[in-house]
């Protein structure tokens, strides 16, 4: 007990303090505890109605960090670089709930929410030479331009063949304050944003399951949030027979709802070209049920 600490830890304190006034404004706000904290703060949840009998969803995850020093670092430990390992990156990436970066301004009490999906960049482009990882929210509201890749600053001097990437998260998608909660319609615009970007980046996440690579991000944002342009991204699907397989089996239960449609409303020619897509598949994927059923789409 040494009855001291650092000023820059207890400012980190106040800002979770503050975020979690403001957060429980919207919905559902739980701390989490010290303990278990690896870099996100908050798990929370959406109010659906202003008043009355609430319910609540669109689950997220906040990190906060004060407007000093406001970016996300995920930097490697020496024992990280010794087994060249990427685990301090990788984590992220498998988070299910969409996560934002919350900066707190303590001496204006507002907080602005940036999305990180610009990150999926890094998953798809950067990831095998990814060595650190910085995400950087624009708080120069001067800087209208658009959100693109993630910047490459260079090989790490002590980690030669990884990278740091930086990585711009653009404006705010929503920004809330003590003023912000006093009224409905802009606490309901606040919501409305937050849900907007929490859609996207779960939509990030299901094509990262199903193995296919695609992903959204934010390309154009406004300073006041007023304005929020999603942008998509595609690369072909993997070139390999193991890899295309494990595409087709992701996709399959939904290629087999449309043939039972199609089945149903006479359409043969998109039944033939879902059995020529699925054709990849052995006859032993298909249950039994569905080889009854669905004779046409079997390989």
């Amino acid at each position: 007990m040494s009855g001291t600490r650092s000023h820059n830890f207890r400012e980190g304190d106040r800002s979770e303090y503050f975020a979690q006034v403001l957060l429980s404004g919207l919905g559902l706000c739980t701390p989490i505890p010290r303990q278990e904290d690896i870099g996100f703060d908050f798990v929370c949840n959406l109010s659906d109605q202003e008043s009355g009998v609430l319910t609540f969803g669109h689950p997220y995850i906040v990190s906060v960090k004060s407007a000093s020093m406001p970016d996300i670092d995920l930097e490697p430990t020496a024992a990280a670089i010794k087994a060249d390992s990427q685990r301090h990156i990788e984590w992220i990436f498998r988070e299910e709930l969409p996560a934002f970066l919350a900066v707190v301004d303590k001496d204006t009490f507002t907080m602005s929410f940036y999305s990180l999906i610009p990150i999926w960049f890094i998953y798809y482009e950067g990831g095998p030479k990814c060595g650190r990882l910085t995400m950087c929210p624009r708080l120069d509201k001067s800087d209208l331009g658009d959100v693109g890749r993630p910047a490459d600053v260079g090989e790490l001097p002590n980690w030669p063949g990884k990278h740091h990437f930086r990585v711009d998260l653009g404006h705010p998608v929503a920004s809330i304050s003590l003023e912000t909660l006093k009224d409905p319609e802009l606490t309901t615009a606040v919501k409305s944003r937050l849900r907007h970007a929490v859609h996207f980046a779960q939509l990030n996440r299901v094509h990262a399951k199903l193995g296919v690579p695609y992903f959204y991000w934010f390309a154009k944002t406004a300073p006041d949030s007023s304005s929020l342009v999603a942008a998509f991204y595609y690369l072909p699907a993997p070139s390999t027979d193991q890899g295309r397989l494990s595409v087709l089996r992701e996709l399959a239960p939904s290629l087999i709802s449309f043939a039972l449609l199609y089945k149903q409303t006479g359409d043969t020619e998109r039944l033939s070209a879902i059995k020529s897509l699925l054709s990849d598949l052995p006859l032993c994927f298909f249950p039994e049920v569905i080889q009854q059923n669905l004779p046409e789409i079997l390989p």
